[in-house]
Order: C-alpha cells, then structure tokens, then sequence
C-alpha cells in the first residue's frame, strides 16, 4: 500500500522531536540543554522523557502565569500560520499521526462516525468553571456543597445550551478549541499561575505522564500520583477510543494549537483552490480527509491542515494548491 507524503512527514517529525535516547542511557529524567529553548510548531510534551524541545503552550501558559506577554511564542506562531496555516497539524505532529492510525483500525462491532454538529460549549465550559470555583474559593466547604456548586453551574450551561440550540438550530462542536485555548490555556494560567492545559492534555500524559511514572529514574514520581493523574489517564484514554470511530476527534475538538492555526487559513500564502467548474461533487475529498470538512465547498475551511490529500484524490483535478 502506498504511503501518504505526510504519513511519511509525520513519522520523520516524531522521530525528530522525541530522539533524545540518552535519557534512558543517562537516567536522567528529561533533557534540559540549549534545543529546549527553541519551541516546536505542535504539541509535544516538554517533560517526555525523549523530547528535545520545548512545547509552544507549555512555554505560553508558563509566560502567562508570571503575567507577561509572551512574545517571542505568538510571533513563532504567527509566521508559521501566515506561511502554511495548520500545515504543521498534518505534517509535523505526532499525537496527530497516532490518531490517523487508530482511525485506521477497523473492529467489525465500531461504525464510523462523524462528530455531531451541536455541541453543548457551555455545559462543559460552566463545568470547568463551577469546578475551579468550587475548588478554589469555597475550598473550606463540605464536599457535598462543592459537587452541588458544580453542579448548579452544569444545570446552567444545560439551560444556555438548549436555548442556542433552539435559537441558532446548529452549533459546530469544533468550536470548544477556541474556548479552550482562551479559558484554560490562558485566564486560567493568569488567575492560577499554573499551566492547567498542560496538566490536562493527553498527548503529555502519553508522552511524558506514563512513562515518567512508570520508569521513575528519581525514585520518587510514583508517590505523587493522585487524583489528577487517573483525571489525565481518563481524558487520554476517552481521546484515543474516540479516534478509532473519529477522525482526529482532539485536533478538532480541543487542540489549542489548531486553534491559534485555524483563523490563518484564510489568508496564508500556502493555500487550496478549488475550481468549482470542474468540481463533480463526488465528495471523494472529504472521505480521505483527516479532519472530515467538506472541500468541495470550501478547501480553506479553518480545520484544514493542508495534508494535501484532496489534491492527490480528486479526479478532475479541481483541487490545486496555490503559493
């Protein structure tokens, strides 16, 4: 079977980002020289034992905690967004290419799937904020009160959602990157001083949480497993079971990094043009596209990460890329 020029990019890419063996050889826990000051383009934990540099929302939310502007990370973003746009999502990213190969997997009892187009946005975003409210200013109160503080908040965003829902009729789950790139990757880094995407997001406890605790070269790792451990083991473990029926249900639902991508589509020097006289609409290039949109409308959708495989799909040729 042929493979993909950016299946091949990826594999090349994770390789690069997490070759740092002498971790193992050395026993130290993670490398800390000079490359862990340059940022990656996509998510790779910094605290992987094999990583070689510095996660970009890492170094954003570490920035944001001490109250500053980080600079140097939203420049670095920005050129490679008005360059290629989410091109990175595709080529570069390694939890992106464990997701396309667990799509591949085909049980005979899973169907395949799409993501639902409604999305209850404020439940969970009400949620999130019923639980830090609940864990950090009534911290003293009984723990009935706090999971009755939560869950009025839930009930609320219930009632919201709905409302929306009857109201707008359709609401593109994929938006819950956005909010939780501006809730959790940045007031809650400012307000808590603490990067809680990082503490949360599954390719980290992949990458740098199992294998850290499981190898535990400092002896003392294991003894501080708790409840936010078996939180990040659940979120990772709900992320890769959703791959298999979902096309890259993480890079389109929750990747803050996509979503600092997404708005550069529109207008990066790296695009898609369709010609829509020669367009047949058979919709071949949403089935091989990773991300699922719907090219023969709009190839320069926000979630597309220009993988280029509608262009190599499509028969008429009525997809073509442009510089």
């Amino acid at each position: 079977m042929k493979i993909k020029p950016y299946r091949i990019g990826q594999i090349i890419s994770a390789v690069i980002l997490n070759a740092y063996i002498l971790a193992y050889i050395q026993n130290k826990v993670i490398y800390q020289g000079f490359l862990k000051h340059i940022p990656e383009p996509v998510l790779n934990c910094y605290g992987g034992p094999l990583s070689v540099f510095a996660c970009p929302m890492g170094s954003l939310q570490q920035v944001i905690g001490v109250h500053r502007i980080p600079f140097y990370i939203i420049g670095f973003f920005v050129i490679i967004g008005i360059f290629v746009g989410r091109m990175a999502c595709a080529w570069v990213c390694p939890f992106g290419l464990l997701q396309d190969l667990l799509y591949k997997i085909n049980p005979p009892q899973v169907d395949k799937f799409d993501l639902p187009k409604f999305a209850p946005v404020l439940t969970m975003s009400l949620f999130v904020i019923g639980y830090f409210v609940a864990h950090f200013l009534f911290a003293n109160f009984l723990l009935i009160g706090r999971i009755l503080l939560v869950f009025g908040f839930v009930i609320l965003g219930i009632v919201l959602d709905n409302l929306i829902k009857w109201r707008i009729k359709r609401f593109d789950i994929t938006a819950i990157k956005y909010l939780v790139l501006i809730g959790v990757a940045v007031i809650f880094a400012y307000y808590t001083q603490e990067p809680w995407f990082c503490k949360l997001c599954p390719q980290g406890t992949l990458e740098a949480g199992i294998p850290l605790v499981l190898w535990d070269p400092v002896k003392q790792l294991r003894q501080l497993v708790g409840w936010l451990y078996y939180t990040k083991l659940s979120i990772l473990s709900v992320t890769l079971l959703l791959s298999i029926p979902i096309k890259r249900p993480f890079c389109r639902v929750f990747c803050p990094i996509g979503a600092i991508y997404a708005p550069f589509n529109k207008f990066s020097l790296l695009h898609l043009r369709l010609k829509k006289e020669e367009c047949k609409d058979c919709q071949i290039c949403k089935k091989v596209c990773p991300m699922a949109i719907e090219v023969h409308q709009n190839p320069n959708q926000l979630d597309c990460i220009r993988c280029f495989e509608c262009v190599w799909h499509c028969h008429p040729r009525s997809v073509e890329i442009k510089l």
